[in-house]
C-alpha cells in the first residue's frame, strides 16, 4: 500500500553530488526510469537556511489563480445587489464601478486566501538525510525500496558518492 502524498518517504539511498548538472542528470534519469517527485529529495546547502529541499512543492500558485477566479465571479454576483442597495439608499446609480470595484477587490482578496490555503499544502517528498556541508554542496535522497542497487549505480554513474555522515549507507561498489 502506498503512502499519503503528504506524509515524508525515509530515504534509502542518501549521496552527495559536487555539481547541480549531476544530480539533475541523476534525478532526470531516476524520473525515467518510474520514480516519482515524493520518492526524490533534491537538497541543496544554503548559508542562511542550511539543507533546503529544491523538490518541495506546494499549490500555492494553483490555490491564487482559483481564488481569483471564484472572486472575480463573486465579485460579478455581488454587484447589481450592492447596485440596488445603493441606489435606494441614495437613488445614484452606479453599477459599471460597483462592479469593477466588486470584482478587482473580490479577486484579490479570494486570490490571497486561495494562496494562503494553497501554499500549506505540500506533497513532501523523502525526509531530510543527516549530512554535513562539508559532504557536498548537493544531496540525493531516494526512496528505492527492493532498487536500491540500481540507484546506487545511477548515482555513481552521474558523480555522486556517498556522504560520510549519511543515514544509509552505500553497497560496496563491484
Amino acid at each position: 500500500m502506498r503512502a499519503s502524498p503528504h506524509t515524508l518517504h525515509k530515504a534509502t539511498v542518501v549521496a552527495a553530488f559536487e555539481n547541480q548538472s549531476d544530480i539533475e542528470t541523476a534525478i532526470l534519469q531516476l524520473r525515467q526510469a518510474g520514480f516519482r517527485d515524493r520518492e526524490i529529495g533534491y537538497f541543496a546547502w544554503h548559508p542562511l537556511a542550511g539543507l533546503k529541499n529544491l523538490n518541495d512543492h506546494t499549490a500555492g500558485r494553483e490555490g491564487a489563480i482559483a481564488g481569483c477566479v471564484l472572486g472575480a465571479v463573486f465579485g460579478i454576483w455581488v454587484a447589481p445587489l450592492l447596485n440596488n442597495w445603493f441606489v435606494s439608499a441614495s437613488g445614484v446609480r452606479v453599477f459599471l464601478e460597483l462592479a469593477v470595484l466588486t470584482t478587482i477587490g473580490a479577486s484579490l482578496l479570494f486570490g490571497f486566501l486561495g494562496w494562503e490555503i494553497g501554499a500549506h499544502l505540500h506533497e513532501s517528498t523523502v525526509e531530510t538525510p543527516a549530512t554535513d556541508p562539508a559532504d557536498g554542496p548537493f544531496v540525493l535522497a531516494v526512496d528505492a525500496d527492493e532498487a536500491r542497487e540500481w540507484v546506487w549505480a545511477v548515482v555513481r554513474q552521474n558523480g555522486g558518492y556517498e556522504p560520510h555522515r549519511a543515514t544509509a549507507p552505500a553497497p560496496a561498489a563491484v
